[in-house]
């Protein structure tokens, strides 16, 4: 059964829009017989079923599937704060698919769908998802291993806020403690970051002291890969495949595109002359044994 009432009530509290919900509801009593069969699947945490839909299903199925959410929330005793901040990630991706597309909708729910299975949680700054090593790169330091098929808990840098250090300290503690209390079966000491901030290059363009700097220095690096596609999304909100832009730096000493780059923010413009002199941006796997 859907329960509009409910979703609307903790929906607009996400995202306080009396407009989109509306529409939203208006799209799910067209679509009712298919919101309906798409829902049996994520009852069962089987949300890539859905994944090739259209963005205003994917919405209209996380705003039906809110209620449940919450419900999951409260049998596990989980503070409430912690439900809407994680829930944050929802307007933050609706904004996104708007300025993109200038649609109403969500694109990202093969990353949404993590926040409706109880596998990520924001506490504090930083987000953090129950997950299983994949990497081909083991841990292996002072008795503690991590290797493939083994549990540990995979860090997330939400957009939105200052990454600042000491308030990512404060996160790690809280971490530590939320797993312990909330979800024992899961190691709360394993930690790993996979990102471009952590990328040891970013010292040839960042200032020193830097809060990305100084973020990245509480991982131990374990591998670093050559990745400006990441880079170009995230610093510029541009999107080229790293294929094309190695391709371009080895060919003409850049990666290119420059003309195409937005210079608002100062990180944005200390880059443009680190990408022009043919610097080199990257990704790299941290651990923090907690």
């Amino acid at each position: 059964m859907i329960d509009l009432n409910r979703s609307r009530e903790i929906f607009l509290k996400i995202y306080p829009s009396e407009r989109l919900a509306n529409k939203v509801e208006y799209y799910i009593g067209r679509h009712k017989g298919k919101v309906k069969f798409f829902l049996m699947f994520c009852q069962k945490n089987r949300w890539e079923v859905t994944l090739k839909q259209r963005p205003m299903m994917k919405l209209s199925l996380i705003y039906a599937f809110l209620p449940t959410v919450w419900d999951r929330y409260k049998e596990k005793n989980i503070p409430e704060n912690i439900f809407w901040d994680t829930m944050t990630d929802i307007k933050i991706w609706i904004d996104d698919h708007r300025a993109r597309t200038d649609e109403d909708g969500v694109y990202e729910l093969h990353w949404l769908m993590h926040h409706m299975n109880l596998n990520i949680f924001k506490v504090g700054r930083l987000q953090y998802q129950k997950f299983i090593w994949y990497f081909k790169t083991t841990y292996d330091k002072n008795g503690v291993k991590i290797g493939i098929g083994d549990k540990f808990i995979n860090m997330h840098i939400p957009r939105g806020a200052k990454l600042d250090y000491d308030e990512c300290v404060k996160s790690l503690d809280m971490a530590k403690e939320f797993f312990a209390k909330y979800f024992p079966d899961f190691p709360n000491n394993k930690y790993a970051c996979h990102s471009w901030l952590l990328y040891s290059g970013n010292k040839n363009f960042m200032p020193e002291g830097s809060n990305i700097l100084k973020f990245a220095s509480l991982y131990d690096i374990i591998e670093e890969n050559e990745d400006p596609e990441s880079a170009y999304l995230w610093l510029y909100g541009k999107k080229f495949k790293n294929s094309e832009l190695i391709k371009n730096r080895k060919e003409t000493g850049s990666y290119g595109h420059i003309d195409e780059l937005p210079q608002k923010s100062s990180l944005q413009k200390s880059t443009i002359d680190f990408i022009k002199n043919g610097g080199i941006f990257g990704e790299a796997l941290g651990v923090i044994i907690k």
